[in-house]
């Protein structure tokens, strides 16, 4: 009996082993097939475009541009491998398309949001190693110059291809483990989920439609269609005000900030310095473009009395560019200032317009569009030195230009109302 008591133990144990192991494999075979299936889900909507999929019409037609975009950029930078690149923070993202230029084959914006002056330096470094780059157009603001956080939406300097080492093996496995993770990722997988549910976010009665990334890396709105014209306009005034309110706060706090330490943006001035020597090197055909502002915010740097520090600051652009083409004996790269209260930064803001009227040049307070940019990247590819709203400066006129703004600034203060002059308005 003992004997026949253990035969059966010994039967039950290799059943039991046997069970288990078929429930292994069954988990095995589970594991691999949700691993296949997510993986063929984020490949086909392809939020971050790293893998050229199919483009479905209401599936993943519209790429949205928030995250990760410090991740995409330079793996679509790489892949694209463009001969032209546009680089710069987010005025230059929204306002400025390669559809603009005269030759858009072969042309990426690798723009994004809150760039930093290092950013920059490591952006243009990485496209000029994984990319036979010919010419740049370069956009920053005076407000890029107190970016300081490099960390910001999933930074990762190891993304980026340093000169002097190339495109080695370590940058090749980072970029493959990214798109692994874009495969295989739950937080990939939401961000398909949440693509594929953008595509109608256009559409409805209360929609004020999408801003979506264009293949070319550009942001680009999609207007609502059959939208509440008041639900719309009210949207627009509230966008407006909390963009303001912000930047305003941001100005108030730079102004403290350069009243205790006003050599705050040295450092930013060697790294500018950096990159140039990067570009001048290779003898790449550059445009710098300072941006245009609407006068709501230049009034708030003439309120917070930062317009002195605006000044030094387009000095210091032209005495590091010209130092640093003067060391490899070449022209200076022209420098397209925009900035000042012409007629396009002078339009009336959503606050002030009635039902059914539209801006015309801002999306916010903070960024142009693409009608502005479009006339920007016109007189830079006309290479038109000088028009009613913008200049080219250098040593040469850099002060006559500077005391026409300041000219120009002080007519407009006077005739504005004092509570918008002085910030008590309505915007605040």
């Amino acid at each position: 009996m003992p004997e026949q008591a253990t035969e059966q133990q010994k039967n039950s144990s290799i059943k039991e082993v046997a069970v288990q192991q078929i429930w292994l494999r069954l988990l095995l075979v589970m594991f691999v097939l949700v691993l296949a299936i997510l993986g063929v889900h984020n490949y086909l909507v392809d939020p971050y475009r790293f893998f050229n999929s199919p483009t479905i019409n209401n599936v993943n037609a519209l790429k949205t541009y928030g995250g990760k975009i410090r991740i995409r950029k330079p793996i679509r930078v790489r892949q694209e491998q463009p001969t032209t690149l546009i680089l710069g923070s987010s005025r230059g993202g929204r306002g400025l398309s390669c559809k603009q230029l005269q030759k858009s084959d072969g042309c990426y914006n690798a723009s994004f949001k809150g760039i930093t002056p290092y950013e920059l330096l490591r952006s243009t470094e990485h496209s000029l190693v994984v990319s036979d780059i010919e010419r740049m157009i370069l956009q920053f603001s005076f407000i890029t110059f107190n970016e300081h956080v490099r960390n910001k939406d999933g930074y990762d300097d190891e993304m980026l291809a340093r000169p002097e080492r190339g495109l080695n093996f370590a940058l090749r496995k980072k970029h493959f483990e990214k798109k692994l993770y874009a495969l295989f990722s739950y937080e990939a997988w939401r961000d398909a989920r949440h693509t594929v549910n953008f595509q109608n976010k256009r559409k409805g009665w209360f929609s004020t439609g999408v801003w979506h990334m264009d293949a070319d890396g550009s942001w680009e709105e999609e207007r609502a269609v059959d939208a509440d014209p008041e639900w719309l306009l009210s949207q627009q005034r509230k966008r407006w005000s909390t963009s303001y309110k912000r930047i305003d706060g941001n100005l108030a706090d730079l102004a403290r900030t350069l009243q205790k330490k006003p050599q705050r943006f040295d450092y930013h001035y060697k790294t500018f310095a950096k990159l140039l020597d990067q570009v001048y090197a290779r003898g790449i055909k550059v445009d710098i473009v300072l941006p245009p502002s609407h006068e709501d915010i230049l009034l708030a740097l003439n309120r917070y009395e930062l317009w002195p520090h605006v000044e030094r600051w387009k000095r210091q652009i032209i005495a590091v560019n010209e130092r640093v083409a003067a060391q490899y004996g070449v022209e200076p790269y022209p420098v397209w200032d925009f900035g000042g209260f012409h007629h396009y930064a002078t339009e009336p803001n959503w606050e002030q317009l009635e039902l059914g009227q539209e801006m015309q040049w801002f999306v916010d307070v903070v960024h142009f569009n693409r009608a502005l940019g479009g006339k920007m990247l016109g007189a830079v590819e006309s290479n038109q030195l000088q028009g009613d709203w913008y200049q080219v400066i250098h040593s040469g006129n850099i002060e006559q230009h500077l005391q026409q703004l300041r000219s120009q600034k002080n007519r407009y203060v006077k005739l504005k109302p004092p509570d918008k002059a002085s910030g008590s308005g309505e915007n605040e």
